[in-house]
């Protein structure tokens, strides 16, 4: 929920802000832990009923939040106080409309006296909570440039997966919206004339023509209806997976079961899960702390489902390759190589050679994948088209005959008319 608030700070100047938190109780808690006076504490109804509809705070774009953490590092490196490269990133750096709002917001929390760390984990909302951790470990070892080139590399590599996703999203929904256009087109369009141009010859309807036009008959007498019961069902699915957390579970089980795209999800999950894992293990995080903090950046349920199971078992005694034996979040190729990896002593370096080859694999499964719609949308259209070629064709083409019969008998009773 999203809390208003007004305060004072250590100067008397009066602070209005917005901050994210369960209940009102820990709204407080937090803005006292900016080190500012609370005058009011009250819940931002408007702003909650556009977050629920919008699905939450709009996060910052990968490329304003590599800006925000190019800046900070430079300036940190320079040796510049936080509050001042906060009041530059707000005040000079910060171009869109969520950029300066985090920046004033994190400003406002720096002067207050918090860390980095906490000011990014107050605002949450913008940028993902994995993050905050990540800029924790930068202050623990003294440094923000060094943990900031990491982070930048990930968000570098997860952007190029993101848009490559998208472009596969985008074209096989576009082709699927094409072909439902040309049938609605051929329902509406073609085949109530070529059905009048039949019957007017009282040439006679093959079934498989009657099939045809059966399928357009129905689509344009219930297209709306059609295409509500579709809107109904996909909304249904989506209001039922923030309901239920065991149907979006059994969702994003389902989903690793898929031909090609389920090999797909589990090797974008598998580079996340390395990437982060070898940042903080370098860092000197403990490794239960890492699987705490980890399975945030994993957005498939099941598998984190998996690496919780993984994390109690550590939690009590077992060794980390053991727990992801037992569990097996991912392919049973990488457990095996992070075993090798845990055994030897040399981890961070077999992360970092299986992030490069997950990459290397999540960019030949989206050619895959990319190469597969267009072949695939190609052959959909072409057997449409010729369904409706041979349904309006195929009677005319069968009663030529009868064509030319009825032209041979007009003739004469033109001529005797004349006559």
């Amino acid at each position: 929920m999203e809390y208003s608030y007004v305060a004072l700070d250590s100067e008397g100047i009066k602070i209005k802000g917005i901050i994210n938190a369960p209940d009102s109780q820990e709204a407080r808690k937090i803005i006292s832990g900016q080190k500012l006076d609370i005058i009011s504490v009250k819940q931002s109804l408007s702003r909650n009923i556009l977050k629920a509809f919008k699905g939450g705070n709009p996060k910052l774009s990968s490329r304003e939040f590599i800006t925000i953490l190019l800046n900070i590092g430079e300036l940190d490196r320079m040796g510049m106080s936080m509050i001042d490269i906060m009041e530059i990133l707000k005040d000079d750096v910060a171009t869109g409309s969520r950029m300066k709002v985090f920046c004033k917001k994190v400003y406002i929390s720096v002067k207050s006296g918090s860390t980095l760390s906490e000011s990014f984990e107050y605002h949450k909302g913008y940028i993902d909570p994995i993050f905050c951790n990540l800029v924790k470990i930068g202050e623990d070892t003294g440094g923000y440039n060094d943990i900031f080139t990491k982070i930048i590399h990930y968000v570098k590599s997860s952007d190029k997966i993101k848009r490559s996703v998208k472009s596969i999203l985008f074209k096989g929904i576009s082709s699927i919206l094409f072909i439902i256009g040309l049938t609605l087109a051929i329902s509406l369009i073609v085949i109530p004339k070529s059905m009048s141009f039949l019957k007017e010859n009282n040439i006679p309807i093959p079934w498989y023509t009657q099939s045809m036009v059966n399928v357009a008959n129905f689509l344009a007498d219930r297209y709306i209806v059609v295409s509500i019961v579709i809107l109904s069902v996909y909304f249904s699915i989506k209001l039922i997976s923030k309901l239920s957390y065991a149907f979006r579970k059994s969702v994003d089980k389902t989903k690793l079961k898929l031909p090609l795209l389920g090999d797909l999800i589990m090797n974008i999950e598998a580079a996340r899960f390395t990437a982060f894992f070898n940042i903080m293990y370098e860092a000197g995080t403990r490794v239960e702390i890492i699987f705490a903090r980890v399975k945030d950046i994993i957005k498939n349920r099941h598998i984190k489902l998996k690496l919780k199971e993984a994390e109690k078992m550590i939690l009590n005694g077992q060794l980390p390759q053991e727990a992801l034996n037992i569990t097996m979040p991912f392919s049973r190729q990488l457990i095996r190589i992070i075993t090798v990896g845990f055994a030897s002593g040399n981890i961070n370096e077999v992360l970092k050679n299986a992030g490069y080859f997950l990459e290397r694999d999540i960019e030949e499964k989206i050619d895959i994948l990319v190469s597969t719609i267009k072949p695939t949308m190609m052959v959909a259209t072409g057997l449409l088209v010729a369904w409706m070629a041979i349904s309006v064709f195929g009677p005319i083409y069968s009663n030529l005959g009868n064509f030319s019969d009825n032209n041979a008998l007009q003739k004469p009773k033109e001529t005797s008319e004349n006559e």
